[in-house]
């Protein structure tokens, strides 16, 4: 009897353990739900707000602006100045028959033309330059300016951007004084309707003397090309290849896709930051650098 009472209690705690179980895992799996639930409902509080504040500075904004409507573009390139029109046109939110606007960009300034409520205006900016633009309204002695945001580089607009890189290997054999470059070049061209890829090469260089180049076909604005170099290296040299193009303007774009610089000891190479990498460079007809991206003012 005392057995059957034994097993019985045994089953009894066996049956409530897995009771407790049970309920163990599905408490777990309900608070993990509500994490869930939790962490999604806090996730769209913060869009919310973010959306909330976006909109209230959005607001802010507008009311504080002195332009009911403000738009600007680029006009016509001069190829001999390097200069390109920026067109403006605004509407003022107050209007008198003796408003007059003045369009001023990096301190130079041009009377606006006004038909009706918009105000209009055109001035020649430098393609190199980065554009502070503002509109200045003046009505019965008052003066009210406000800036025009041009967050973009002039010649952004009008010229070709160039970018090019080699995801291939490179390898040196130090016991002989050998470096193999096997590149693969990804070339990726943006080209304006007003102008035109007219040459295109990958090029390298040893201490800014032509080694090796490569033409290639320039109407293609993205292609992945193969190139390889061999260079029995020296000490003290520099050992650079880019992709260079040239477009109708004339200008030249160049973007560094390898650099080597073999020390006094030319036992290693000097790989460097790396800093040069998507960097372009454009110069003029005569060579002169008319922008560079890794300068500091960019």
């Amino acid at each position: 009897m005392k057995k059957n009472a034994t097993a019985v209690v045994l089953g009894l705690m066996v049956l409530l353990n897995l009771i407790l179980l049970a309920n163990t895992m599905a408490l777990g799996k309900n608070i993990e739900n509500l994490r869930s639930s939790m962490s999604s409902h806090l996730s769209q509080m913060q869009n919310d707000v973010r959306s909330i504040s976006y909109n209230v500075s959005s607001t802010l904004e507008r009311q504080a602006s002195i332009f009911d409507g403000a738009n600007w573009s680029f006009g016509a390139l001069d190829p001999e100045s390097m200069t390109i029109l920026l067109v403006a046109s605004v509407v003022p939110k107050e209007v008198h028959a003796d408003t007059i606007a003045t369009l001023t960009v990096n301190g130079i300034s041009v009377p606006m033309t006004r038909d009706g409520v918009n105000f209009s205006g055109e001035i020649p900016v430098d393609l190199f330059n980065s554009l502070e633009a503002y509109i200045t309204f003046e009505s019965e002695g008052n003066q009210r300016s406000q800036r025009l945001s041009t967050d973009q580089w002039p010649f952004e607009d009008a010229l070709l951007t160039l970018h090019a890189q080699n995801i291939g290997s490179s390898t040196f054999e130090h016991y002989n004084g050998k470096y193999t470059l096997n590149g693969k070049v990804d070339i990726d061209i943006r080209t304006p309707k007003s102008s035109a890829v007219t040459s295109l090469k990958i090029v390298t260089t040893d201490n800014d003397t032509l080694l090796q180049e490569l033409t290639l076909k320039p109407a293609q604005q993205s292609q992945s090309v193969d190139y390889k170099v061999e260079i029995m290296f020296e000490a003290n040299h520099i050992y650079e290849t880019a992709v260079v193009a040239t477009d109708s303007y004339g200008l030249t774009y160049r973007t560094i896709i390898d650099r080597k610089i073999i020390g006094a000891d030319a036992t290693s190479p000097d790989f460097g930051e790396r800093d040069w990498w998507d960097e372009m460079v454009i110069l003029d007809k005569n060579g002169v650098v008319l922008y560079d991206s890794s300068a500091e003012y960019h």
